[in-house]
């Protein structure tokens, strides 16, 4: 039985350098203070510590499929490409936004073992990915979807970065629903145009899996069978990472407390056994000493995602990752 490793994770800022060419002005101009003493060694830094820990993922394979957020530009992301182990084999998936802090959305993939499906463009053959900014008065963040083949099979790959809680969670709230009733619209579609199709959500949605916007908006749930119902006329989603609730981890931690902001779904196809599907027990949060830092014989739930932070910041630290721990699946294809 063949597998796919599917991995999820917030980078945290993976800015390039300050000054950099190829940033707009505007932008520029508003993370000055942000990007100061952002250089080449301090990108390289950064990004040799993030693919240290990539490289890691899948048994030392590194992930088939990791989706990212809180990266700049598609330049970066070929350098975190190159720092790969396979780096030949990656291939990156990137929608060019017009975020506030111009922070995007991506994939990358192992060419060798998955392919992504592609229609024609005036620059030739290119895949083909849906990307929409939720806008209500200001843009916020990205949804992206891509679609590959695996064993000449079709599935979709939906990757989301919600509007952060910043100002205050009920303020920003209603701008997380609005993304999630986009997530829900194109999941609609899907089950309507192509129900036999797995997709897989993920992303840091800045919510908690019990929170109004991923309940009654994004159609999560834990309920496996209301997921997989086909009297449902509704596009659930099962929240695989509900499996991993009541740990002592989870993937961010504020105010002492672990939670889930960063989640992997699956659709009802995704969950047919003799399609593609999802064993839930292979879900697990990525966390080890490296990522976590905690006093000597302290346990890892007590310890802080160690942060990589930003050179001009007081708690700058090159020998850190980000504010967010990898989540990842394992997909199975049945013989």
């Amino acid at each position: 039985m063949d597998k796919l490793y599917v991995a999820w994770w917030n980078l945290e800022n993976l800015f390039d350098v300050e000054g950099a060419p190829n940033r707009p002005p505007w932008l520029q101009k508003k993370l000055q203070k942000e990007l100061a003493g952002w250089n080449e060694d301090v990108l390289e830094k950064k990004i040799s510590q993030l693919a240290s820990i990539i490289n890691q993922m899948n048994e030392g394979k590194g992930p088939d499929i990791l989706g990212v957020c809180e990266v700049e530009s598609r330049q970066v992301l070929e350098k975190l490409a190159n720092a790969l182990h396979s780096h030949n084999h990656y291939k990156i998936i990137h929608a060019d936004t017009n975020d506030k802090r111009g922070i995007d959305v991506a994939f990358l993939y192992n060419s060798e073992k998955v392919q992504p499906a592609l229609e024609e463009t005036s620059s030739g053959p290119q895949p083909k990915v849906y990307s929409h900014v939720i806008v209500k008065r200001n843009a916020t963040r990205d949804i992206l979807q891509a679609e590959f083949s695996w064993q000449e099979k079709p599935f979709i790959m939906i990757a989301n970065h919600w509007p952060s809680r910043s100002g205050g969670e009920l303020k920003t709230e209603p701008y997380r629903m609005m993304a999630a009733e986009t997530l829900s619209y194109w999941m609609e579609r899907i089950q309507e145009l192509r129900p036999d199709v797995p997709a897989i959500v993920m992303g840091d949605f800045n919510d908690e899996p019990f929170n109004r916007s991923m309940t009654d908006y994004a159609l999560s749930t834990r309920e496996r069978a209301k997921a997989t119902s086909n009297r449902a006329q509704n596009p659930y989603l099962y929240n695989l990472t509900t499996a991993l609730q009541g740990n002592d981890i989870g993937t961010h931690k504020y105010q002492s407390e672990w939670g889930f902001l960063d989640q992997i779904l699956a659709n009802r196809a995704a969950l047919d056994v003799g399609n593609i599907h999802c064993e839930i027990n292979s879900v697990r949060i990525i966390a080890n000493n490296e990522l976590i830092r905690a006093r000597d014989n302290q346990p890892l739930n007590e310890g802080w995602p160690r942060r990589f932070n930003r050179p001009s910041s007081e708690h700058f630290n090159p020998e850190g990752y980000s504010d967010h721990l990898p989540i990842a699946v394992e997909i199975n294809q049945p013989i």
